[in-house]
């Protein structure tokens, strides 16, 4: 009985290893994945008004878009001048 419980602790350190293994070479590789190409789109900048209100900068096409999101809902906001637009340079 006692070989048994040893045995099946083996293998079960054996499993999590393997499982630690493998959860760490998806991260890598997805890491890795989402570095190359160019994204389409890419959240610039995030601000959270309260818990459930926040400003989104997201650069779209070259364009950069500014929206808010609540829980329910998602609204166009403006879209800004070039990089120095965030600055305050709102059209």
């Amino acid at each position: 009985m006692e070989i048994l419980l040893e045995r099946l602790a083996g293998a079960l350190i054996i499993v999590v290893a393997l499982m630690a293994g493998a959860f760490h070479l998806y991260s890598r590789l997805e890491k890795a994945r989402r570095g190359k190409g160019q994204e389409l789109i890419r959240i610039a900048g995030t601000t959270h008004i309260d818990p459930r209100k926040a400003l989104v900068l997201v650069e779209v096409g070259g364009e950069r878009i500014l929206i808010g999101l609540t829980r329910d809902s998602i609204t166009y906001l403006t879209k800004l001048k070039g990089p120095e637009g965030v600055k305050g340079d709102v059209s």
